[in-house]
């Protein structure tokens, strides 16, 4: 299955814990006298990590570069396609870097046709 994030097609990728999301945010606290003290709230959108490792789900320089372009832009959303459902997301920058792979390579003189593997993209589903 291929996802795509603006266009930019994501080949042999797939979702990571997408079953770990609750929609639930808990904080605890504990007071000086050692009361602790549990706050819930509502997570505004689902957070989804899309992976490759190794071996499966290879990206080209060319390609990293667009989706950390696409990172940089603060407060933007973008459209994730999978299984033909549209989906709006933001790139999760509070969790650095968004975007993450690792180069199968290294040269001296970098190529657009470089390969990384071991990705990992941040995003958070919008409701």
């Amino acid at each position: 299955m291929a996802y795509l994030i603006e266009g930019i097609e994501l080949k042999d990728l797939w979702i990571d814990r997408d079953m770990d999301w609750t929609g639930v945010k808990t904080e605890t606290i504990h007071a000086l006298d050692g009361t602790l003290y549990v706050y819930d709230r509502n997570e505004d959108g689902e957070s989804l990590d899309i992976i490759g490792n190794a071996n499966r789900g290879l990206l080209t320089r060319s390609v990293m570069q667009q989706l950390k372009d696409l990172a940089k832009v603060k407060n933007a959303t973008y459209t994730l396609t999978m299984n033909s459902v549209d989906y709006i997301f933001r790139f999760r920058n509070e969790d650095f870097p968004p975007v993450e792979g690792d180069k199968i390579e290294t040269r001296t003189e970098p190529s657009d046709s470089d390969s990384f593997n071991n990705i990992r993209i941040k995003i958070m589903i919008m409701e």
